[in-house]
């Protein structure tokens, strides 16, 4: 018998952060980190067959996938994030504003 951490990946598992989180579960409790999307699990001709992806942009990275429980707070960090920038913006000497907002 198999060490209990032992996890078989198959068609039921997708992989978010290292971890095997199943489709059904992937799709109902997590969100893409990128853009806050939910996550949809699809078929494609190519294996491994069944993935779990981002709804709007296929394209981004399942590590970026964050659990919807954390999901407002990375939403906070990047609201802070922005703030501070529009600070340090207002602090900039105005030919340095002017030569950014045109760029």
């Amino acid at each position: 018998m198999g060490s209990r951490n032992t996890v078989i990946y198959d068609r039921d598992y997708t992989h978010i952060k290292g971890k095997a989180v199943r489709h059904t579960t992937a799709a109902r409790d997590w969100v893409c980190g990128a853009c806050g999307s939910r996550l949809v699990t699809h078929f494609y001709p190519d294996a491994p067959h069944w993935r779990t992806v981002c709804h709007q942009d296929e394209g981004h990275d399942p590590d970026e996938f964050v659990h919807q429980s954390t999901w407002a707070y990375v939403e906070g960090q990047r609201l802070l994030e922005a703030e501070q920038a529009k600070e340090v913006f207002a602090h900039l000497p105005l030919e340095l504003q002017t030569a950014i907002s045109t760029a």
